[in-house]
C-alpha cells in the first residue's frame, strides 16, 4: 500500500490509521478480520469512518502491525481507503469533543439514523471488549479509543447495526463534519436550506473552485434578487434581459412552445397568483395551439396575440371567447424586449462567467422571468456544453404539476452540462 506511510501515525502509545469508506461495508465484517488490531466505528450523516488502532504501542513488534494492517487493507481494498494522517488527527479531535460514552450494563439497542461511535478491543469467539459513544454534550475530551464494557459478540450485533454508507473523499473546497471535501460537479446538484443557511457562501465557494481550476469552459448563473450580480461585478459579465440579452420563445418548435408557456404561465400562478385563476384550462391550452398553428413564418409573441384577435372574429362560442380573452390577458404581461428575439451581446458570448441579472425582469412581470430562464436554458443551450447553470431561486420555475418532461429534467438529462439549483 503506498501511501500507507503517510496515513499511519503514532498517538501516545497506539499506531493509529484512518480509513474511508469508498463502497458500503458491513463493521462487523471488518471487524472479524482484524488480527490483533482494533476498530472504531464512526457512523453519521455524513457516512462512514474507520480507525484501526494497535494495543499499547512496542517499538518490538512494529513491523508485525504495519504487515496486518497492510494485509487487511489489501483485502478490503474497496470497500476502504486510507485517510492522510493529519485528517485522522483532526477526526479523532472533533468526535472527542462532540461524543460521550454511554455508561450502561445493559446494551442499548441504536436506530441507523443515530450518530454512532463504537470501538471494539477484543474479539474472541463470543465475547467483546467495547465502548460505545452518542453524540451529545461532553466535559473536555472524550477517549473514543479504549473500552469499558464487555459484551457477547452475537447480542451485541444484534443491537448494533454497523453498515456504514461511504463517505466523502478529502478535499479543500469547504469543511463538513469533520474535513474538508470536494463537491463532483460531474453530477447535478440540488442545494436546499433556509434563508441564512449558508446556500449563497457554498456556491460561490463552487464559483472561485470552477474558475481557479479552469475545468469548465463557461459558469452561466441566473441571478433573481442581484446578489451574484454584485459580488461577481469585475470578475464576470453581467447581462440584464432586454438590454444585452434576450431570447424569444416562437423560435422553438410549436409543440415546445406551447408547452413552455403553458408551464410558465402555471408555475407563476402557484408561485405568485400572478396569472389570475391558475394555469391554462383544456379550452385555453387549445385556443394557444390554434393560434400557435396560424402563425405560419410569424414567430413573435406580439404575432400571436394579433393572431388571437383573428380568431376572435370565427370563433363566436362564449366558452371560446372566454378563452381567447384569458389567453391574451396573459400574453399582455409578456410584451417586453427581453422575449421578443434571440439575441446575445458579444460580451456575453465570450464570458466564461456570465451573469444574468434578473432583478429587473422579476419586478416586471414574475411570469415573464420565469419564460425566459426556460426559453433561454431551451435555445440558447448549444452554448452551454460543459458548463456549469446555477439556478438560484429554482423552485420559481419548477413545476410539478406539468405532465410529461420539462425543460430542466431534459436538460438535468443532457451530457456535458452540470446543473446546480438552490431552493429554500
Amino acid at each position: 500500500m503506498s501511501n500507507l506511510n503517510s496515513s499511519l501515525l503514532k498517538m501516545g502509545s497506539k499506531l493509529i490509521i484512518g480509513l474511508r469508506i469508498k463502497k458500503e461495508v458491513n463493521a462487523w465484517d471488518l471487524a472479524q478480520a482484524l488480527d490483533g488490531l482494533r476498530i472504531t466505528v464512526i457512523r453519521d450523516e455524513v457516512g462512514g469512518l474507520i480507525i484501526l488502532h494497535t494495543p499499547a504501542h512496542i517499538p518490538l513488534f512494529t513491523a508485525i502491525h504495519r504487515d496486518r494492517i497492510r494485509h487487511l487493507l489489501n483485502k478490503w481494498v474497496d470497500y476502504v481507503e486510507p485517510l492522510p494522517s493529519g485528517i485522522t488527527l483532526s477526526i479523532i479531535d472533533n468526535v472527542s469533543m462532540n461524543f460521550s460514552e454511554v455508561k450502561v450494563k445493559a446494551i442499548p439497542e441504536v436506530q441507523v439514523s443515530t450518530p454512532t461511535i463504537v470501538t471494539m478491543c477484543k474479539l474472541g469467539d463470543d465475547q467483546v471488549r467495547y465502548s460505545l459513544f452518542l453524540r451529545g454534550s461532553t466535559h473536555g475530551k472524550t477517549d473514543i479509543l479504549t473500552c469499558s464494557n464487555k459484551a457477547f459478540l452475537p447480542r451485541l450485533r444484534d443491537n448494533m447495526d454497523l453498515t456504514l454508507k461511504p463517505s466523502p473523499r478529502p478535499g479543500r473546497m469547504f469543511m463538513s463534519n469533520y474535513y474538508p471535501i470536494d463537491i463532483d460537479l460531474a453530477r447535478h446538484l440540488i442545494i436546499l436550506g433556509a434563508t441564512g443557511s449558508g446556500k449563497t457562501t457554498l456556491v460561490r465557494l463552487l464559483i472561485n473552485d470552477v474558475l481557479q481550476r479552469n475545468t469548465l469552459n463557461r459558469i452561466v448563473i441566473f441571478d433573481p434578487t442581484g446578489e451574484y450580480s454584485l459580488y461577481l461585478a469585475g470578475r464576470g459579465y453581467v447581462a440584464i434581459p432586454g438590454v444585452d440579452i434576450a431570447v424569444n420563445p416562437l423560435t422553438l418548435p410549436r409543440h415546445r412552445a406551447s408547452e413552455l408557456l403553458s408551464m410558465a404561465i402555471q408555475a407563476a400562478a402557484l408561485m405568485y397568483g400572478e396569472s389570475d385563476n391558475g394555469g391554462f384550462s383544456f379550452i385555453q391550452l387549445e385556443v394557444l395551439e390554434k393560434a400557435l398553428d396560424r402563425l405560419g413564418d410569424r414567430n413573435t409573441l406580439r404575432d400571436l396575440y394579433v393572431v388571437l384577435n383573428s380568431l376572435e372574429q370565427e370563433m363566436r362560442r362564449n366558452d371560446y371567447l372566454n378563452a381567447i380573452s384569458a389567453v391574451r390577458r396573459r400574453l399582455r404581461k409578456l410584451m417586453i424586449t427581453a422575449l421578443m428575439r434571440n439575441t446575445l451581446s458579444n460580451s456575453a458570448v465570450r464570458s466564461r462567467l456570465l451573469v444574468i441579472n434578473m432583478a429587473p425582469l422579476y419586478y416586471v412581470s414574475q411570469l415573464a422571468a420565469v419564460i425566459f430562464t426556460l426559453t433561454f436554458l431551451e435555445v440558447l443551450s448549444g452554448l452551454l456544453s460543459n458548463s456549469l447553470i446555477i439556478v438560484d431561486e429554482a423552485h420559481r420555475i419548477l413545476n410539478r404539476y406539468v405532465v410529461g418532461e420539462s425543460i430542466i429534467e431534459r436538460l438535468i438529462r443532457r451530457v456535458g452540462m452540470t446543473v446546480l439549483r438552490l431552493s429554500s
